[in-house]
């Protein structure tokens, strides 16, 4: 087995893309397998400011310069994984921040890849930067990916790619830390924006009706994807009533 630690290593080390695309995909299933297992103190000693900085580029890469095209899941991945763990997490911000102008915005816009997979694993790392990172709850980043969120709600991505995407934003709210205050003052304006466009969104999924429906309830609960998603959108209306109350 290899050590995920070598093969970072090599992965900073590749000079063509179709290289560096196979070595992140060892890395990948080297941090999945025993006894590594996604663990965070495997995250800390592979990740370095090269290897991070490395998979960010890949939000921007629309040209297939740092990974193979229609492999992008793979940087999303590793970016999950590697964000989970403090340290990471901070260098990831930093270098998201630092090559990103709108960088919320921008994951946001890599949802709606034609391949699924890489949607799907952009919405994850998604989720955990709004549930983690202060930097991203700041008015300064939330505002200018509001037209974003109002493209990905006109336009969908798949229902699981949504679900996802609806939970990044609900993770938006969600304390970072024990005492910190949550939800963010620009979080309710931004929710507030989108309210008619997640009910419309809402309505398409389960008809008018069956959604005027479901806000009515006082209790909604369905466990298949389904109404997961139902259920999520209706908390997030729920949220947009009372902060514009």
């Amino acid at each position: 087995m290899t050590n995920p630690r070598a093969l970072a290593a090599r992965a900073e080390a590749c000079e063509t893309v179709q290289d560096r695309t196979r070595v992140l995909f060892q890395l990948l299933e080297s941090i999945l397998e025993l006894p590594y297992c996604g663990q965070l103190s495997t995250m800390d000693g592979i990740g370095s400011y090269q290897l991070i900085n490395t998979l960010s580029a890949v939000i921007s890469d629309t040209e297939g310069e740092i990974i193979s095209p229609g492999c992008e899941f793979v940087a999303f991945r590793l970016l999950f994984f590697l964000s989970q763990s403090p340290k990471m997490g901070r260098l990831f911000t930093t270098c998201l921040f630092s090559t990103q102008p709108h960088p919320l915005a921008a994951l946001i816009g890599r949802l709606g890849d034609k391949s699924e997979k890489n949607g799907e694993a952009c919405a994850a790392l998604l989720r955990v930067l709004c549930a983690t990172s202060p930097s991203v709850r700041h008015a300064s980043c939330l505002t200018p990916a509001t037209e974003a969120w109002v493209a990905l709600l006109k336009n969908p991505a798949s229902p699981a790619v949504m679900y996802h995407a609806l939970l990044a934003l609900e993770a938006v709210a969600s304390p970072i830390q024990a005492g910190v205050e949550a939800p963010p003052p620009a979080y309710g304006t931004l929710l507030g924006r989108l309210r008619p466009y997640i009910n419309v969104y809402a309505a398409r999924l389960i008809g008018p009706d069956e959604w005027g429906r479901a806000m009515a309830a006082r209790r909604y609960f369905i466990m298949d994807a389904g109404g997961r998603t139902i259920a999520l959108m209706r908390r997030l209306i729920l949220q947009a009533q009372a902060v514009q109350r």
